[in-house]
């Protein structure tokens, strides 16, 4: 009895040893394919980074300039709003201040969305909160990305002053 159990001990060891040895080459193979990857991945980054200055010289010998985002005057109004305030506000809020309905905001933040304005929309106790994304507030900073008519300008500068001196 004690020469079966062992046998069977020795089997088992067996066939242990051959599963540890399968588990070492395929962890050795995944090592290799990961080692492999990291190498693809980086030789993808450089071609991408040739790729953008590629673009960038072609769009300088061409004359291309990136085209500004055209809004309307009540999308400007709404952007403007947002480009001052430097935290985020809810919907409501931006119809109490620009005297506008809640729908109508709604509707300008999506146009805005859609054309290409960085919104940052979070929610904190079931309430929307919009902002404008800081990047692309810098950018704007930076780049004048939208197209503003100095008309919507001057009236919301007139609008700010007369809640300034109220």
């Amino acid at each position: 009895m004690r020469a079966a159990i062992k046998g069977a001990f020795d089997t088992m060891k067996e066939e242990l040893d051959d599963h540890r040895e399968a588990i070492n080459e395929n962890s050795n193979e995944i090592s290799a394919n990961y080692e492999f990857l990291v190498q693809l991945d980086n030789k993808i980054d450089k071609l991408s980074e040739r790729i953008d200055n590629m673009q960038l010289s072609i769009d300088e010998a061409t004359g291309k300039t990136q085209r500004k985002i055209e809004l309307t005057r009540t999308e400007q109004r709404v952007f403007l709003f947002l480009y001052t305030l430097p935290e985020k506000i809810s919907p409501e809020m931006i119809t109490e201040k620009l005297g506008m309905k809640v729908e109508q905001v709604t509707e300008v933040i999506k146009n805005l969305i859609t054309k290409g304005v960085s919104l940052i929309q979070e929610f904190h106790d079931n309430v929307a909160y919009i902002s404008l994304e800081r990047g692309f507030r810098e950018k704007h900073a930076k780049e004048n990305l939208v197209k503003l008519d100095t008309s919507v300008l001057l009236e919301e500068l007139q609008i700010v002053k007369n809640r300034v001196t109220i």
